[in-house]
């Protein structure tokens, strides 16, 4: 079995190791994304008649999108939409990308790169790193972060100290205030874990199921293997963006209230 981006991060990590082929998977991943979004651009009309069926498609999805984000996040949902959209389509084609059958066949060319290992190199889903899922929850990290500052300020982060704000709109320190704060800090450390261990663990154990099940089955499994690990894809991806979607729509939630009674004033 093939060296995997697991074993590359578990024992090459004693030294600064540059995962190239991850690298360039993401940004051949991220230029196809940019090229596709101009040329679909450029096709986009705003009248209904001469709506194609392709942006019929993608503007429907979009508005279902946009009801479930606005129906989470009370709080300006809509400075939100690009980046949770960015994310879900990131992961998708992400974890589409080692699904290629074209992957299976480049490893045959003459010359192809040799892992030390002795096994050829080949080609993951760049979500199989755990340094790229791990990049994506930190982006998710500092996007709710940011959303339960700019909402609601600096008190936001009083209950990372140990403090609250009483009805009397005064800071107060609670002794208990320790524990919540304990907690509000381990949280603050589980969420990003687990949204990458969650992307990381299912890509790679579909990976491992996708290899397997190539080497030991007809052609026709295979086939209905790939079918699955397509809808996985989808899953994963909404998964992610939800979880993001969630975690931002909590850090908003105890600011709506306020923002909300100084809109009806």
């Amino acid at each position: 079995m093939s060296s995997t981006h697991l074993e590359k991060f578990l024992f090459n990590n004693e030294n600064l190791i540059i995962h190239w082929d991850t690298l360039l998977e993401i940004w051949a991943i991220m230029l196809s994304i940019l090229v596709v979004t101009v040329l679909f651009r450029n096709k986009l009309t705003s009248e209904a008649g001469k709506m194609g069926k392709v942006q019929f498609i993608f503007e429907s999805i979009y508005d279902i999108w946009e009801k479930q984000i606005n129906s989470q996040i009370k709080w300006q949902a809509q400075r939100f939409i690009p980046l949770i959209g960015s994310l879900f389509v990131f992961v998708l084609i992400a974890y589409w990308f080692g699904l290629l059958p074209i992957w299976k066949f480049i490893i045959l060319i003459p010359g192809w790169p040799i892992l030390p290992n002795g096994e050829k190199l080949e080609l993951l889903p760049p979500t199989n790193d755990i340094n790229v899922t791990l990049g994506l929850a930190v982006i998710a990290l500092i996007a709710y972060l940011w959303a339960g500052t700019a909402s609601s300020g600096l008190s936001y982060w009083l209950p990372y100290f140990g403090f609250s704000i009483d009805h009397n709109k005064k800071i107060k320190f609670n002794p208990l205030g320790i524990i919540t704060a304990a907690i509000e800090w381990l949280d603050l450390l589980i969420r990003p874990l687990t949204l990458s261990l969650r992307l990381f663990a299912n890509t790679f154990a579909g990976d491992m199921l996708l290899m397997t099940v190539i080497k030991l089955s007809p052609f026709m499994v295979p086939v209905l293997a790939l079918v699955f690990e397509f809808f996985v894809g989808i899953l994963q991806a909404f998964i992610f963006a939800m979880l993001t979607t969630i975690y931002i729509a909590t850090a908003c939630s105890h600011s709506s209230g306020h923002h909300d009674s100084h809109a009806h004033k």
